[in-house]
């Protein structure tokens, strides 16, 4: 993949746990890499049932350089501030230069 090709920014972010007034967890969202250069491309998505259980399929494909960051843990917001849920980390090639997010559209 030539560099060209990342013509979008993402932000990689993790979750974690803060406490309110009264000492109850809330969940939060840190920033691990900012300004990020990515491939942000829409594909075709939805959700099948398997086994009892609904399995989510990707909404979206980002392709960007490698990063030992990026894992299923963690969300990603786009170029357009949508928020994308990581369902897959695949390393294109398998030389550690660039890695293929499959990732779940959260919200718009």
């Amino acid at each position: 993949m030539k560099s060209g090709k990342l013509r979008h920014y993402i932000t990689l972010q993790t979750s974690t746990d803060t406490l309110d007034s009264a000492g109850q967890p809330i969940p939060a969202w840190t920033t691990d890499l900012q300004n990020w250069p990515a491939n942000v491309t829409d594909v075709q998505g939805g959700e099948s049932t398997r086994g009892g259980q609904i399995t989510a399929t990707a909404t979206h494909v980002v392709e960007t350089r490698y990063s030992s960051d990026f894992a299923q843990d963690k969300q990603i917001v786009d170029h357009l501030s949508r928020t994308l849920q990581i369902l897959a980390v695949k390393d294109k090639g398998g030389r550690q230069r660039y890695l293929e997010l499959h990732c779940k559209r959260v919200s718009v």
